[in-house]
């Protein structure tokens, strides 16, 4: 099962998500709202964004592309999608 969770103790520029018993932890860079670098089982991963859009980025993860898509009226909330663990 997937899910996303807010962490409400940290700054709302943070987003942990549960994804298959594995943490990933997706840290904003305050300095820019575009880049951000997601922690997954201690390899990190750039996320790149959509210029046009930064609600979209696209997120690979060991040849396996993660759409993460942040919904547009509560930025604390993202829906991830991850191949076949839907």
């Amino acid at each position: 099962m997937l899910r996303g969770t807010y962490n409400h103790g940290c700054a709302p520029k943070i987003t942990i998500v549960q994804a298959l018993d594995v943490l990933i932890i997706t840290s904003f860079n305050d300095s820019d709202p575009r880049i951000s670098i997601v922690q997954a089982m201690d390899v990190p991963i750039i996320t790149s964004f959509n210029g046009s859009d930064p609600r979209i980025s696209i997120v690979q993860a060991m040849d396996v592309p993660i759409i993460t898509s942040f919904n547009g009226s509560d930025p604390r909330i993202s829906i991830v999608q991850v191949p076949d663990a839907l």
